[in-house]
């Protein structure tokens, strides 16, 4: 079957895989058989599994970069990014990648063609058995369109095409040759066989995708394509091919800072909707305080030097929310002069008075907590690689870069690395809470020997929530030798 347009829009985004103990779904292992005609490698080597970080090491010419791109394109499960058409352009005669979840996708050729055509099947392994959970025979939609016996003989194993072409006769020939044609038939009467089956057990097993190319470009099935504007018709004629490159880069930069600052926000207020406590439940637990005494006994109230201790520390609490416009500040220290002032006889009234109030204070404290932290390790991190300007955040404003005089400066403004850097930790930080795999080719491209020595574990410190998965391909000696134990060498393991 080819790629319909009818079949190609609404379930392009994945869903938050999950294995079945709650643990986020990552590529542990991947078979690739007959690379470019020529290669066979086992990702890792041995018994091993890819880990939470790996990092891809080889010769030039051996294929790193077009393993990335196997791997994202094989594992993404929208239907209209043409993922299928730029894997069927790969020679291979198999790919198999094997999932945490007990997932495998495979992809494989029987014919002796190694481009074109090719068969994809997502399968669950368990306790020795296999099921099937979608499979799709692919043909190059420019070669097809639809299964001719030219194409269903694409996918014949050689003995089956040998035997036809042995045929004496050209009726004996005409009759293996339907043979195989209603052998392929019957399979796609199969329900699980078909574009629709198979892009919806991916999306179901396989987390969401992300690639940063080399070119510095980031794919992923959950990000908008590249929007082409009027002015971009009007001017692309008189562009050069690099210039358009880099205003690319510069709206996929601005989209990016744009839906982390939306998220952030969000983030924020939420946390400040979810942890407050109207007025008018404080002023209700007071009025059941004074109400209603004999339950009194029930209510445990803390002393006033205690809530005294509680208000200074929501007070440094709260100047750091106020940095980042998540919540006003508390004039604690203030508030805490005053009540020195209490006499002895009003003390047990201003316990009750203050305790609903610190309670408050507190549980959205704990609210405010959680989007802070998401927001200063982004903020932080993104700024201790940066000179001469910083990165800021207001629930209001969103994500700004500022430069030392306090102008805002856009993507064209900073450097490439500067604006790698920002893509790629804006989409970190978005996809850390959900879940995925990050794949970049060649990362230290555009960074300095500081910054690429500090990049993975910068990579790994965003993702605090540790569900991401990330597999780099790199020369850097900055990088190699600073994560020897995630090292995965690129080895030949036969010659085809």
């Amino acid at each position: 079957m080819v790629e319909t347009k009818s079949e190609r829009s609404d379930e392009r985004v994945q869903l938050h895989a999950r294995s079945g103990d709650g643990q986020p779904v990552r590529i542990v292992h991947v078979t690739l058989e007959g690379l470019f005609g020529l290669y066979k490698y086992e990702i890792p080597a041995g018994d091993g599994a890819l880990g939470r970080i790996s990092i891809l090491y080889g010769e030039n010419g051996l294929g790193k970069t077009t393993i990335l791109k196997i791997l994202f394109h094989i594992l993404s499960g929208a239907g209209d990014r043409g993922h299928r058409t730029a894997l069927g352009r790969v020679k291979f005669r198999r790919v198999r990648v094997e999932l945490s979840n007990g997932i495998y996708v495979q992809a494989s050729r029987k014919s002796e063609v190694l481009d074109g055509a090719y068969r994809l099947e997502v399968i669950r392994y368990g306790e020795g058995e296999e099921e099937l959970l979608g499979a799709w025979d692919w043909f190059p939609e420019g070669e097809a369109a639809g299964a001719t016996s030219r194409n269903i003989l694409m996918h014949a194993n050689p003995e089956m095409l040998r035997m036809i072409s042995e045929k004496s006769s050209s009726k004996s020939r005409h009759r293996a040759i339907q043979s195989v044609m209603f052998d392929f038939f019957e399979r796609e009467s199969n329900p699980l066989e078909s574009e629709e089956a198979f892009l919806r057990a991916l999306r179901q097993n396989v987390p969401p995708l992300f690639f940063l190319t080399a070119d510095r470009i980031l794919s992923a099935d959950l990000v908008d394509r590249d929007r082409i504007t009027s002015s971009d018709f009007e001017h692309r004629g008189r562009m050069r091919p690099e210039d358009m490159l880099t205003r690319g880069r510069e709206r996929a930069l601005n989209d990016a800072i744009g839906a982390a600052s939306t998220l952030l926000s969000r983030l924020g207020v939420e946390a400040a909707r979810q942890g407050s406590t109207s007025m008018q439940s404080i002023y209700e637990d007071l009025i059941q305080r004074f109400s209603s005494r004999e339950s009194d006994a029930q209510i445990v109230n803390l002393p006033l030097d205690e809530l005294k201790e509680k208000l200074l520390s929501l007070s440094d609490a709260y100047d750091r929310f106020f940095l980042y416009g998540l919540a006003p500040k508390l004039r604690g220290k203030a508030l805490v002069t005053l009540l020195a002032r209490i006499g002895l006889s009003e003390r047990k009234m201003v316990e009750e008075i203050l305790q609903p109030y610190v309670e408050s204070l507190t549980e959205q404290a704990n609210s405010l907590e959680k989007a802070y932290y998401v927001i200063d390790i982004l903020v932080s991190t993104v700024n201790s690689f940066l000179h001469d300007k910083r990165l800021e955040f207001s629930v209001g404003e969103g994500l700004v870069v500022r430069s030392k005089l306090g102008d805002v400066l856009e993507p064209k403004d900073l450097s490439s690395g500067e604006q790698q850097l920002l893509l790629l930790f804006c989409h970190i930080t978005m996809a850390h809470d959900s879940g995925g795999i990050f794949i970049v080719d060649e990362p230290e491209i555009s960074l300095n020997i500081r910054w690429q020595r500090r990049l993975v574990d910068s990579l790994l410190k965003l993702d605090s929530a540790k569900n991401l998965q990330f597999i780099l391909a790199s020369h850097s000696m900055e990088i190699l030798t600073q994560h020897r134990d995630s090292v995965v060498t690129l080895k030949e393991l036969t010659n085809e």
